[in-house]
Formats: structure tokens, C-alpha cells, sequence
């Protein structure tokens, strides 16, 4: 009996110092850690396949979950006809701040319009309008986007400080309506009709292919707006408008390279000054570092139709610019009835 205890009594402790040599992942406290590691990884990922997983990460957003730190991927091509469509983020308290990435997947037939007027003003917090509304040091890559139609207007005589969000400004692009330190690539948008007004009294109007309004160290890369029309134009005495192929406004240090425009862009003011460029409609900085266009080309029509003579800035490229633009082109006819129009650059 003794023999079988002490026999026994050897075996259990054999087992124990081979479980005290041999780590065990997902049962030693190092393979804890990496489980737990793992699994948080893998939370911070987000599949997007319908139209409708669509909708509810575009609600979540605009719930106040930004997404910092998630990467969200498209697994499949998404048909938004006949889909209601509110933009990706809105302000400073509902953007979006991580990485989407669209695997070369197409998003067709988004269509969205926005009207605001003095009934609505303050309780609307829609003052922008693409595929994302509001976006803040995000990423965003490998989408196209076909048969897009994007529309935003301000009729309101209520006038805020046009530089705000909260603001009567309007901001509308084809990816992103206002960007800020945020990375666009490998983006194709094709036949989309992209539009932004402001009424009498309202603040700025934002169009752009890619981007309306990119602000602190934006960087828009291999991006193409393939064919339609994008529209900023105003008929506010306090402010002025932006329109451009790619960026309506590109403000503080961004970069636009190798992009190529082939949309009509039009923009006109009645009032105040317009700013329309092929590539970029204006591109200003608050800093000594200048913002870069380089290696763009521009083949659309770029139009000032507006009734305003004297401060309507148009160009190929860029109608007014504080900024580098190197290896850059522009094929498309640039008609205006004002007298600052420049082939590829006018004012720089």
C-alpha cells in the first residue's frame, strides 16, 4: 500500500515539474497576456459588407464613437440606392478618427441633400455633407465611389462665425465634407455631382471633389474624380466661396500629389470673392511652411459664373495660392468673367 502511495506520489510530482518547465499559451500568465492581447486586436476591427452596416456605422459615429485606434474594412461592393444617407461624422464632438479602408471596394448611388434655413439653423447639426462629414487625424484609402450626388445649402439670414462648424459655412466633398490632419489615397470618384451653397446671410460655401474644407496637415494622394460636376457658390455679404476639383479649401501645411481632376468645376459669388481651381480652389497657411500641389493634372472645365467682377480667383490648377505647386498641368478650358484668371496658377 505504501509502495502504491510513494509510486503514486512520484507521478504527481513529475507532472507538476514538467507543467512548471513547459509554458502553455493561454494558461501560464504569459499566454494570458497574449490571448488577452490578441483578443484586443481583433475588437479594435470592424467588417462592413451591406448597405445597412453601412447606415448603422455612420449612426454609431454620429452617436459620439470616433473609432480612434479601430480599422474599418469594406468587404464587398455596396449599392446605396434608394438608401437614406446622413454623412460619416458632423462636428468636433461627432467625427470620425480611425482608419478606413475600402479594399478597392465600390460604394455606388449615394445620394444625400441638405437644406437649412432659418427654421432649423440652430437645432440641424448637418453642415456638411460626402461620404464622411467630419473627419479628425483619420485615414482613409482604396475606395471608389460612382453615381454620388451631394448637395448642401444654407438659406438662413442667421450668421455665425463662418470659420466654425457650428457656424452658417456649408462644406461638401465627395469623401469628406471637412477634413483636419486627416490622410485620403487611392480614392476614385466618378460621375458625382457635388454642390454647396450659401444664402445672403450664411457663411462660406465648400465644395470639392475629394475634400471641401482640409485643414492642418491634410494629405490627399493618388485620389481622381473621374467625371461630373462640382458647384461652390454664394450670394452671402459676409463671406466668400471655394470650389476646386479635388479640395475646395486646403488650409495650414497639406499636400496634394499625384491627383487628377476631369469634373467641371463652377464657382461664383455674387458679392464677395470666389476662389475655383481644377485641382484646388484656394490653398492658404497660418504658418511659414507652405502647403504642397505637386505632380496634379487637371482636364475639366473650370468656370466663374458668377456676377461678381472684381475678386473672383480662377486657375487651371489653383485659383488663389499661398502654396508650392510643382509639376502640375491643366488641360481643361478655364472661362471666367473676372479679371484674375490664371491658366494654371492665378494668384500666388
Amino acid at each position: 500500500m505504501n509502495r502504491k502511495l510513494q509510486k503514486i506520489t512520484s507521478i504527481i510530482l513529475v507532472v507538476i515539474m514538467f507543467l512548471s518547465c513547459v509554458p502553455l499559451n493561454g494558461w501560464t500568465t504569459t499566454g494570458l497576456l497574449n490571448f488577452t492581447v490578441k483578443a484586443a486586436e481583433e475588437e479594435k476591427k470592424l467588417q462592413i459588407g451591406n448597405a445597412s452596416e453601412l447606415v448603422s456605422f455612420a449612426k454609431n459615429v454620429n452617436a459620439g464613437n470616433t473609432y480612434a485606434g479601430y480599422t474599418v474594412v469594406l468587404t464587398a461592393n455596396i449599392d446605396m440606392s434608394d438608401v437614406a444617407w446622413s454623412p460619416i461624422g458632423y462636428n468636433f464632438n461627432n467625427y470620425f478618427a480611425g482608419v478606413f479602408d475600402g479594399k478597392n471596394h465600390t460604394i455606388s448611388n449615394l445620394n444625400s441633400s441638405i437644406s437649412i434655413d432659418a427654421a432649423n439653423i440652430i437645432n440641424t447639426p448637418y453642415h456638411t455633407i460626402g461620404l464622411f462629414g467630419m473627419c479628425s487625424s483619420a485615414t482613409i484609402s482604396n475606395i471608389i465611389l460612382e453615381n454620388t450626388k451631394f448637395s448642401i445649402t444654407n438659406s438662413s439670414g442667421y450668421q455665425n462665425d463662418y470659420s466654425s462648424i457650428d457656424g452658417t459655412c456649408v462644406f461638401a466633398g465627395g469623401v469628406c465634407g471637412y477634413a483636419e490632419n486627416t490622410t485620403i489615397s487611392n480614392v476614385i470618384v466618378s460621375n458625382t455631382t457635388i454642390s454647396s451653397y450659401t444664402g445672403a446671410e450664411a457663411g462660406r460655401a465648400y465644395a470639392g471633389g475629394i475634400v471641401g474644407y482640409a485643414r492642418n496637415g491634410c494629405n490627399i494622394t493618388y485620389c481622381s474624380v473621374e467625371s461630373g460636376s462640382v458647384s461652390g457658390k454664394s450670394d452671402s455679404s459676409v463671406a466668400d466661396c471655394v470650389a476646386g476639383g479635388i479640395v475646395g479649401e486646403m488650409l495650414n501645411e497639406g499636400s496634394i500629389a499625384r491627383c487628377a481632376n476631369r469634373a467641371a468645376v463652377d464657382g461664383g459669388h455674387s458679392i464677395s470673392a470666389a476662389y475655383t481651381g481644377g485641382i484646388c480652389g484656394k490653398a492658404s497657411n497660418s504658418s511659414s511652411t507652405l502647403s504642397m500641389i505637386r505632380d496634379c493634372y487637371n482636364t475639366g472645365n473650370v468656370l466663374h459664373t458668377g456676377s461678381w467682377l472684381e475678386t473672383g480667383y480662377v486657375g487651371g490648377i489653383i485659383g488663389y495660392s499661398y502654396s508650392t505647386v510643382i509639376n502640375c498641368y491643366s488641360a481643361g478650358a478655364v472661362k471666367a468673367n473676372t479679371n484674375t484668371v490664371g491658366g494654371s496658377v492665378n494668384v500666388n
